[in-house]
């Protein structure tokens, strides 16, 4: 499914299961599937979503059945981090940090409007061109190879602030207990590290 087919997918589970007043922490598959009407294409695709933005909780039918049944409870954080990602993804150039989060407001669902959004939600998709600003940039796109990701990172922006840096490294270098160690020494091997600051050698 293409990002913006999987967010139509989730407006329209959303919507639904707000205007039948289902709970969005108990969202059965059926009830969503029979509330929508969906043809069985779709009904694949919801279940697929549902997977996606939710805990699942599994829980068992009273008697006579006491059959095991899946219901899933949409994750908040998932959910609005999806919609900051698409909404951030969209914008072409830089803008102000205060925009965009007024715009990524705007976005969610109206069931997750009254939501004041946290830019730490899109760590590793972002970066600011200056202190005020902020721009796309999703470090699972950058290369692999320390050097060569060290490269795209000095290609955008010359000089990071160590705890800038840090999230576009984790999965650069290794992972695990220690990583931000590792990251450190790819700072001092690639770059040049001068009072928090990462540069450019």
């Amino acid at each position: 499914m293409s990002p913006a087919y999987v967010t139509h997918v989730l407006d329209l589970i959303i919507a639904t299961a707000t205007a039948d007043s289902i709970s969005l922490n108990k969202l059965l598959l059926d009830d969503i599937r029979n509330s929508m009407a969906s043809d069985e294409d779709r009904g694949e695709c919801i279940d697929t979503v549902l997977r996606i933005f939710s805990d699942t909780l599994v829980e068992r039918i009273p008697p006579p059945s006491s059959q095991l049944t899946a219901a899933y409870s949409l994750n908040k954080d998932k959910v609005i981090r999806w919609y900051g990602i698409r909404t951030l993804s969209s914008l072409n150039n830089s803008v102000p940090t205060a925009t965009f989060l007024s715009t990524w407001q705007s976005s969610l669902p109206t069931a997750f409007d009254t939501t004041n959004p946290d830019l730490a939600l899109l760590t590793g998709n972002y970066y600011h061109p200056s202190p005020s600003t902020v721009q796309y940039l999703p470090s699972a796109e950058l290369s692999t190879v320390p050097e060569q990701r060290f490269a795209q990172l000095f290609g955008v922006k010359e000089k990071w602030g160590m705890s800038e840096i840090m999230p576009f490294l984790e999965g650069c270098v290794e992972s695990g207990k220690g990583w931000e160690k590792k990251a450190e020494r790819e700072c001092q091997k690639w770059a040049r590290v001068k009072g928090g600051i990462v540069m450019k050698r």
